[in-house]
């Protein structure tokens, strides 16, 4: 019989290994989808910008004003999330940030009117 001390160590090992697998692949898709839909917002930004004739640099000015003072903003909320409750406070801040995300656009493509495109 395995005694119980022998069982916890395996138990944490394999917990362990299990979450270090989970974020050695899910940190490079995150990577990848945060960095590809970067790409397609601000291309969208200053399309729609030409498009309703508003200045396309100042359009791309202000989303990357927006862009960079929610990177900090949320890093800096996403890094006292991971002091005080972990990769479940990371987690949690993640999937709040997603959810907006996607609230944010299905707003704007209702206001947007080239949605038949």
């Amino acid at each position: 019989m395995i005694s119980r001390d022998r069982r916890i160590r395996h138990g944490l090992l394999l917990g362990g290994l299990a979450n270090f697998l989970a974020l050695y692949h899910v940190q490079p898709l995150l990577t990848f989808a945060f960095l590809g839909t970067h790409s397609l917002v601000s291309g969208w930004v200053s399309e729609r910008a030409q498009r309703v004739g508003v200045g396309v640099g100042q359009a791309a000015g202000l989303y990357l004003l927006a862009y960079y003072a929610g990177s900090s903003l949320f890093g800096a909320l996403a890094a006292y999330r991971w002091q005080t409750g972990g990769w479940s406070g990371v987690v949690t801040v993640s999937v709040a940030l997603s959810v907006g995300a996607g609230l944010l656009v299905w707003v704007a493509r209702r206001f947007d009117g080239s949605q038949g495109r």
